[in-house]
């Protein structure tokens, strides 16, 4: 992930993606301008995801696995909705808020 100049990192964290039945580990970076995720190489499945917080319509809590509290869902303009399932789910939650606004 190549940064822009007015680009700075916010959050590195380890997450997971909610992919069909797949979660998938990676490493989840959270700036002031989009969310950057990247798989880990042992994954079945690789891709990159990228959002811009220009695409991002609404973030909420949520569980995994239905009952612990520390997933956040990321939804989208185009009606896509991304589970992540992360330590800080609070701070990052406000994070991208406030960059919403």
């Amino acid at each position: 992930m190549e940064l822009k100049s007015s680009e700075h990192i916010q959050y590195d964290i380890g997450a997971n993606l909610k992919r069909g039945l797949e979660s998938v580990g990676g490493k989840l970076k959270v700036t002031n301008d989009r969310l950057y995720f990247k798989p880990h190489t042992i994954n079945i499945q690789k891709k990159e995801l990228e959002l811009s917080m220009n695409s991002i319509s609404d973030v909420k809590k949520a569980k995994s696995l239905g009952l612990i509290s520390n997933a956040l869902i990321v939804a989208t303009e185009d009606g896509s909705e991304y589970k992540f399932v992360l330590g800080k789910r609070n701070e990052i939650m406000s994070y991208i808020n406030s960059c919403l606004i």
